[in-house]
């Protein structure tokens, strides 16, 4: 086309952000350049080595205040082969410290202005606070679909709620109202055994041990990995728990095995590393709630040959909506040795129903649920600990509970203790070819043997 005389071809760029046309034979290009390259660049045959090579090294006070960085004569030439890898100054770069200062940028008005830090505290806005139901948007609903087969439960609604998510106080008003010598008070390691558990679930199980314990019980915690596979449960974690051990000041261990053991093995291994006086079993994803260790601790200084276990509460595992439990039940085994929830039997409720009796008193239970639950250290090595000949996970806690009853002991539950569980409808585990009923079937095999 004709322009003042002169003649201009258009051209029809790829790129919307840019405009080409030709004049006098020059190709020019108009707006943001979008290419790849120029073509008078070459880019150098940068060997592996080079590509994964670590070369940050600091130099003193290279770059404080966001003063600029040059490069010395000698390094230049590796500055320019280097400028190919990222597309910047790589040398320079890696000459200034990641802690680097700035200087403050702001007006003096921004300066002077005072926030209300605590009020801004809002990881994922406020979803999930005192236990309410996450619904994920529409936008998400595809992807929670897809995660959901990673944990088994929605692993979306789990990530958009804080680590240290509120829950409501689940207790009596007399367990409310009860106070407990702590200085009396045995301490506890606390053991937490996973394999693959997310990272929001697991980490959620610690904070609420940490924020709703009195920290002077926590002797340590120890998270017991059964050869976890995801990347976020190896160094990640172990900085993580690093950070939260030295502000918490509670020992947080991780204890790793190089092979798939399963969840019996994982606890052994645990109360084997553990140095506290009482062992507590948690599994990794559960949320305590306010008050939950003291009765079980309390019990335990009163009669050390016993297991004692709190009320287990719900998770819903599609909205995480925290659910209380309804009192007065129990664990028993039905004919094919499996477990079952029961109302409590008729004695032992008559006895509950006495006019003197105490509501905040611990009351008997036939068989444990095994997820949950406390007891002595030396006495769980005196009865010989978890039987080692069964596998994996299941039928772990009615050979436990039947052993401690033939032995003198007993097995109850704290009515003032709450911890609440994320109970889903199947699975996620598969260990090697058999799967979880194959497990169960074999382990329930050797207990009536």
């Amino acid at each position: 086309m004709a322009n003042d005389g002169q003649n201009i071809q258009l051209l029809h760029s790829k790129n919307a952000g840019q405009k080409e046309y030709v004049l006098h034979g020059v190709h020019y290009v108009v707006g943001h350049f979008m290419g790849k390259g120029f073509p008078w660049e070459k880019t150098p045959n940068l060997t592996s080595d080079t590509l994964n090579a670590n070369n940050y090294s600091p130099v003193g006070k290279y770059g404080e205040n966001g003063a600029p960085v040059y490069v010395p004569d000698y390094e230049r030439s590796k500055a320019k082969e280097l400028f190919f890898v990222n597309r910047f100054n790589l040398v320079a770069s890696d000459m200034i410290s990641v802690n680097r200062s700035l200087p403050d940028p702001r007006r003096a008005a921004c300066r002077l202005k005072r926030y209300d830090l605590l009020a801004l505290y809002s990881p994922v806005g406020k979803y999930g606070e005192n236990g309410a139901p996450v619904y994920v948007p529409d936008y998400e609903r595809s992807k929670a679909k897809e995660l959901f087969f990673v944990n088994r439960f929605n692993l979306v609604a789990s990530d958009m709620i804080s680590v240290n998510r509120s829950l409501p106080d689940p207790r009596r008003a007399a367990c409310r109202l009860k106070r407990y010598d702590l200085l009396a008070l045995p301490n506890t390691s606390v053991v937490i055994t996973f394999h693959n558990e997310a990272w929001s679930t697991l980490l959620r199980t610690v904070h609420s041990v940490l924020n709703r314990s009195p920290l002077g019980l926590l002797h340590e915690i120890l998270l017991v990995d059964d050869a976890s596979e995801r990347t976020f449960l190896g160094r990640p974690l172990e900085a993580y728990a690093d950070e939260l051990s030295a502000s918490s000041g509670v020992p947080i261990r991780i204890l790793r095995s190089p092979s798939r053991i399963g969840l019996i093995q994982g606890r052994i291994i645990g109360a084997q590393a553990a140095t506290g006086q009482v062992l507590t079993f948690l599994d990794s994803h559960v949320e305590a709630t306010t008050g939950w260790l003291e009765p079980l601790l309390h019990r335990l200084s009163q009669a050390p040959q016993t297991v004692v276990c709190p009320v287990i509460d719900i998770i819903n595992d599609q909205t995480f909506a925290y659910s209380r439990s309804f009192d007065s039940h129990w664990g028993a085994m039905n004919w094919a040795l499996s477990f079952r929830w029961f109302s409590v039997g008729a004695r032992e409720l008559k006895r509950m129903r006495l006019r003197h009796y105490d509501q905040t008193a611990t009351y008997r239970c036939p068989i444990m649920a095994g997820g949950l639950f406390a007891m002595q250290r030396e006495y769980f090595f005196h009865l010989g600990a978890y039987d080692s000949a069964l596998r994996i996970w299941g039928g772990e806690n009615i050979e436990m509970s039947l052993r401690v009853w033939q032995c003198g002991g007993r097995v109850e539950i704290a009515p003032c203790s709450h911890v609440a569980h994320l109970f889903r409808s199947s699975s996620p585990y598969s260990f090697g070819e058999r799967e979880v009923g194959e497990v169960l079937y074999i382990n329930n095999g050797k207990q009536t043997v």
